[in-house]
């Protein structure tokens, strides 16, 4: 018989390996922003759709393991975190079709897949945000390489350009893991599962070692977000129609509450709308230009 120990040391492999995503009670409303509002005219038509892991589905932000897209910084519908989608239906007045391109635990390799469902659904806007489970590994050397991304990830967008030509697409750069590490280690408990879990070794392992080796792999892990956001950055200026986030979301800073309290290393219902705040301005940016 499995102790409740063992059990919980499973729940926190199981959500890790869900990919990026929270928990925790709902936030206050976002606060309007200043930034121009996109209108009806200025953006092509078609629904709105996601690419990218598990943040982008919700996964455990409402307090149970598992999808919640009613909290999603792309798609969502709940008030306090003020979606994409949400903020773009208040503006057009209308409520577009909803176009799901992420899964759990989605690396860039499954998002360039799920392109031909977004091609396939005319979608008019595409929200892009993959790469955490690229670094995020069972192992370092199970991390894809930087170039290797920086092809899956160009690839993708000449696909998604080709495929819709009209489509205004929006990209996100990877926030910043080792940030989210930081605040999670010092919680000796939840550092003590994240040593247990085989997942996400490459970032959490020996969680609270300060031995040479282990700040290391970190550095090197920082390293390679570092590459990641580099090639999004240049995929998407090459790319006609594409705006990106000039490393917004990795330079944004995660307090306590905006992290998962079941691990302690995703974004919690609070986190989901701090992306949010990133990813609207830049639809109403690309929407003006």
């Amino acid at each position: 018989m499995r102790t409740a120990r063992s059990a919980f040391v499973s729940l926190i492999g199981v959500v890790l390996t869900l990919g990026l995503a929270a928990c925790g009670g709902a936030p206050e409303p976002a606060a309007t922003t200043a930034e121009p509002s996109p209108t009806a005219e200025a953006l092509p038509a078609g629904p709105i759709a996601v690419l990218g892991d598990s943040m982008s589905l919700g996964v455990n932000a409402c307090e149970s393991v598992g999808p919640c897209p009613e909290v999603s910084w792309a798609l969502g519908d709940n008030p306090a975190v003020s979606s994409v989608s949400a903020q773009l239906a208040e503006s057009e007045g209308t409520e577009r079709e909803h176009i799901w391109g992420a899964r759990d635990g989605g690396t860039v390799t499954n998002a360039a897949s799920a392109v031909d469902k977004v091609v396939a659904a005319k979608s008019g806007i595409v929200l892009v945000l993959v790469g955490a489970n690229d670094v995020c590994r069972p192992s370092v050397g199970d991390v894809t390489p930087p170039e290797t991304f920086a092809a899956t990830y160009n690839q993708m967008l000449t696909d998604l350009r080709e495929g819709l030509p009209d489509a205004r697409i929006v990209t996100l750069s990877i926030p910043d893991l080792l940030q989210l590490w930081d605040i999670g280690r010092s919680d000796a408990r939840i550092a003590e599962l994240w040593n247990e879990s085989p997942s996400c070794r490459s970032i959490l392992g020996n969680a609270q070692s300060d031995a040479p080796e282990d700040v290391e792999r970190r550095e090197a892990m920082g390293a390679v977000i570092d590459e990641y956001n580099a090639a999004i950055s240049s995929a998407c200026a090459a790319t006609a129609d594409c705006v990106y986030d000039a490393g917004a979301l990795h330079e944004m800073q995660f307090a306590a509450e905006d992290i998962s309290s079941l691990d302690r290393f995703h974004p919690s219902a609070s986190g989901q709308q701090k992306i949010a705040s990133v990813a609207w301005p830049l639809l109403a940016v690309s929407a003006s230009s």
